[in-house]
């Protein structure tokens, strides 16, 4: 089985697609491209019933359906310059016996200048079908060709004739007749000719018979004529393309091609992913700031080299770590870890309790004390003598200069103007890491800390919870290291009454 299509291509491609339906398969054996010279198939051809002019068929598509050799042998592509095939026209005929064939050397076949061996070769021009005796009374029969066609697409016909039958001109003829109806009456040959053995052929569109899916061609002898005979050379019927560009059922091409989205499905994609990536921007964005706050709460929770005190930490364990050697005298270092050792104030908590922002004299102990004896030492004219002095070697000159300023602030007039008490605690401690260190590079004989006189030294009041104390590997040094802490850092990490 073969197919045969023609169609105008306007553009340097062609482009074949083999789309399998039914869950089935699509192959192909052989495929031939023919570039068919542009006056083959016309643009224009003569409808039938109504009887009118049809143009535009160039920008349409033809399926040969039909394409027969009258009265003569199947012609191959061999034999055809355009590579089609003619097949005999007997198993198409309604009476066999109407039909005679006749035929002439192809080599007598005489072409006008406007016809070409692309319309048709000599072969179809060189045999027909004539009007046979039939041995009836009536000669006036016709012969007729049935074929079986699509009842919904329309058709384009060609007719080939040569008057290769008559001594003479004028002497032939005849009626053609499609589906029925009169396609033409009283066809001269010669008169369009002017000669014989000179091929000739009409273009005519019709539709198949409404009432079953045939169609027919017919030719007689014309009623006037003085020769009742009538000949038909070849036949081309092709199918024509549909309004929705089909050749084969109702669908169009794209119909069986895969479905582009339609616009209400792309207005739904658009919306879905931009949804998505709003919410996907969302989910980064709050990752983010988790990860950001627990970063931020690791940095603050994070106990700093020489800061051994944090007021806004929660922890019950307590941190120590002394040196391997208690004559070296260096610092000891007690911080208070995050875990739950007091609570976190609110910022509102932390001004009601300041009275906003004034002192409460039940809070910062250590600050009032530090005030005291600061105001009693300037009543003493002191104050600045401590300040200027070393007192006599046992305090370190800038120990003590921290200590001093830190007790001024805190006798400022105006209590926007004095410290908080996380920075009285910060100088305090500052302050003993100064005095400390200073005393464990000059070695003395014990591990006392100096403190500054006048201020009455408390004693550790034991914690309510348990503490786990790290001695950096000596845990058995616990009680004289103990002893080494100073009386105002005994009162700073006392956690009651804060």
């Amino acid at each position: 089985m073969f197919k045969e299509y023609a169609v105008n291509v306007t553009s340097d491609t062609l482009t074949l697609s083999f789309i399998p339906s039914n869950n089935s398969v699509a192959f192909v054996n052989a495929i031939e491209v023919v570039s068919v010279p542009d006056g083959v198939l016309p643009d224009q051809a003569v409808a039938i019933n109504p009887s009118s002019s049809v143009s535009g068929l160039s920008a349409l598509a033809f399926e040969t359906v039909f394409r027969l050799n009258a009265g003569g042998p199947l012609i191959t592509a061999e034999n055809d310059t355009l590579g089609r095939i003619w097949e005999n026209d007997a198993k198409y005929l309604h009476v066999n016996s109407s039909a005679l064939n006749v035929s002439v050397n192809p080599v007598s076949i005489r072409y006008p200048p406007a016809l070409t061996t692309e319309i048709a070769p000599n072969w179809v021009y060189a045999s027909a079908d004539v009007m046979e005796d039939a041995k009836v009374a009536n000669m006036n029969f016709n012969i007729t060709w049935v074929f079986s066609v699509n009842q919904n697409f329309s058709y384009f016909v060609r007719v080939h004739f040569c008057d290769i039958v008559s001594k003479a001109l004028n002497n032939l003829v005849f009626n053609l007749y499609i589906n029925d109806d009169i396609a033409i009456e009283s066809l001269d040959l010669s008169t369009f000719t002017g000669g014989l053995n000179v091929p000739y052929y009409r273009d005519f569109v019709s539709n198949a018979s409404v009432d079953s899916g045939t169609f027919t061609v017919s030719i007689g002898p014309d009623a006037t004529s003085d020769m009742e005979n009538a000949i038909m050379n070849g036949l081309e019927i092709f199918k024509i393309s549909s309004e929705a560009k089909s050749l084969d059922g109702l669908s169009s091409v794209e119909s069986f091609l895969p479905q582009s989205p339609s616009k209400k499905n792309k207005i739904g994609i658009i919306i879905g992913s931009a949804v998505g990536a709003l919410a996907a921007f969302g989910l980064i964005g709050l990752c983010c700031c988790w990860l950001a706050t627990r970063s931020s709460k690791t940095t603050t929770h994070q106990a700093l080299p020489w800061l051994p005190l944090s007021l806004y930490g929660n922890s019950q364990t307590m941190t120590k770590m002394t040196t391997t050697s208690q004559k070296s005298g260096t610092a000891s270092c007690i911080s208070l870890a995050s875990s739950n050792l007091g609570r976190l104030f609110t910022f509102q908590e932390i001004l009601d309790a300041t009275n906003k922002p004034a002192l409460n004299p039940v809070l910062p102990r250590e600050q009032v004390n530090i005030a005291e004896w600061a105001m009693a030492w300037q009543k003493k004219g002191m104050l600045d003598q401590i300040m200027d002095s070393n007192l006599e070697g046992k305090v370190n000159p800038a120990a003590l200069k921290k200590f001093g300023e830190t007790a001024e602030k805190c006798l400022a007039e105006h209590g926007v103007d004095r410290p908080s008490m996380g920075d009285v605690l910060w100088n305090l401690e500052y302050a003993l890491q100064l005095e400390e260190t200073s005393s464990a590079l000059m070695e003395p004989e014990d591990n006392s800390t100096n403190h500054i006189p006048g201020i009455p030294l408390t004693p550790l009041e034991p914690f309510d919870n348990s503490t786990s104390i790290f001695d950096g590997g000596n845990s058995g040094t616990e009680d004289a290291d103990e002893g080494a802490t100073s009386a105002v850092f005994s009162q700073l990490v006392n956690p009651r009454g804060r």
